[in-house]
């Protein structure tokens, strides 16, 4: 509970992928209920790591990410997307997905980092 579908839009069709494709999830939440072993979630982003490519800016924002699964993702930047570092095609990035995008079929990034070449993830 506690997720505004107007800021994390299709988020079954996100988390489902994430299920599907073993990407891991975070939650951010300000309470568990231990006794009904519930959450409340006030954020829910799905982690994926890979290499991007085919970045478009104004008007797309569109971006294709090879995950580390081989399993490549349309994703939008859309601001008010973060991005961190040079995000540039080949780039080896971390991008938190926070919803998907029914009409323009991409999932959408609130968080985009660029890291050094190789970096390996525990999740």
């Amino acid at each position: 509970s506690g997720i505004l579908p107007s800021l994390q839009p299709n988020l079954d069709t996100l988390l489902f992928t994430a299920q599907t494709e073993s990407f891991p999830v975070s939650v951010l939440t300000g309470d568990i209920d231990l006794e009904t072993g519930t959450i409340a979630a006030s954020r829910i982003y799905v982690n994926v790591a890979g290499t991007v490519s085919a970045i478009q800016s104004v008007p797309t924002w569109s971006f294709t990410l090879t995950a580390q699964t081989g399993k490549a993702l349309a994703g939008s930047h859309k601001p008010p997307a973060e991005v961190q570092g040079a995000f540039i095609d080949g780039a080896w990035v971390q991008v938190k997905f926070d919803g998907y995008d029914d009409m323009a079929a991409e999932y959408l990034a609130a968080a985009i980092e660029v890291l050094p070449a190789g970096t390996v993830l525990e999740y």
